[in-house]
């Protein structure tokens, strides 16, 4: 994807934390999959919640005095713009709660399991107490429900996702008959730092020399490509030599221009593109590179 395409598609998904994109319409207009209009989307959201999220935890108790009065939880999401499941962490932190990360966590996957003890820092009388607990049962569900960057269900699918696309890799690699580590290999045998998969022997690819290949299951857009070449590819690259990052949704392709050690692709390989050497029979007790001692 050109820079200048990825510009308007960002811009177009740059939405308030309390709306979400057709995302089916958004990709048909801009002919990409829904899966790189979701990633991109989730990317937006992401980045407007680091930029907000200090803003809200500073004022994070007058936010709930005024929930506690009888402001919609909703309006407030708006007002702060932080996505759903965000504000109601801030909210539940606040002096009026003081739950921990861990009663957070039990609140936004069991929203049922809200009590009476969670209202133990708040003056209620019983009936306003009861009041309050069924209110925030109730607005908790709908957080949990309509938030889709980070809700637990969210981050299940994330999760998820990032796993079958490290396996896709993996099997990809072995039915195209690439002798490789995996990741839990190679930490098993010391290593640290590791890429998804440390091939055994080099290959190329469409000319270039790939000697490890990683899995995102992202979009590979100019920010979060900064960050994974300062904070991996980089280190990779220095223990291991060049290698391949797989964007499975998509990249901005003047990334590929930027660092002459990495080849970016949106797909395994074809066969026609890959030149295999001979490949030798390494005793499992055997490593090659670097290794942490």
């Amino acid at each position: 994807m050109r820079r200048d395409v990825y510009g308007q598609l960002a811009y177009v998904l740059s939405l308030p934390s309390c709306a979400w994109p057709h995302q089916e319409l958004v990709a048909k207009r801009f002919r990409v999959p829904v899966e790189t209009v979701r990633s991109i989307y989730m990317q937006e959201a992401q980045l407007r919640v680091k930029k907000t999220n200090h803003l809200v935890k500073n004022a994070a108790s007058q936010y709930a005095r005024r929930y506690q009065a009888g402001a919609e939880m909703f309006q407030l999401c708006a007002e702060a713009d932080l996505p759903p499941c965000i504000f109601l962490r801030r909210l539940l932190e606040s002096d009026l709660w003081l739950c921990n990360k861990p009663a957070i966590k039990k609140l936004l996957n069991d929203p049922a399991s809200a009590n009476q003890s969670h209202l133990r820092h708040q003056d209620l009388n019983q009936e306003a107490a009861q009041d309050m607990l069924a209110r925030l049962k109730h607005d908790i569900q709908d957080c949990v429900d309509c938030d889709q960057v980070y809700s637990p269900d969210a981050d299940a699918k994330r999760l998820l996702i990032g796993v079958d696309h490290e396996h896709k890799l993996n099997q990809m690699l072995a039915d195209a008959g690439i002798a490789f580590w995996t990741e839990e290999e190679l930490r098993n045998k010391g290593f640290y730092k590791t890429p998804d998969a440390k091939l055994q022997v080099p290959i190329a690819v469409k000319g270039h020399a790939v000697n490890w290949i990683d899995s995102k299951a992202t979009f590979g857009d100019p920010r979060s490509h900064v960050e994974y070449v300062s904070d991996q590819f980089t280190k990779y690259v220095n223990r291991y030599g060049p290698g391949m990052v797989v964007y499975w949704f998509g990249f901005v392709d003047e990334l590929q221009e930027e660092d002459s050690s990495l080849i970016l692709v949106d797909s395994f390989p074809s066969a026609e593109d890959i030149v295999q050497l001979p490949c030798l029979n390494i005793p499992d007790d055997v490593m090659v590179g670097p290794r942490v001692m």
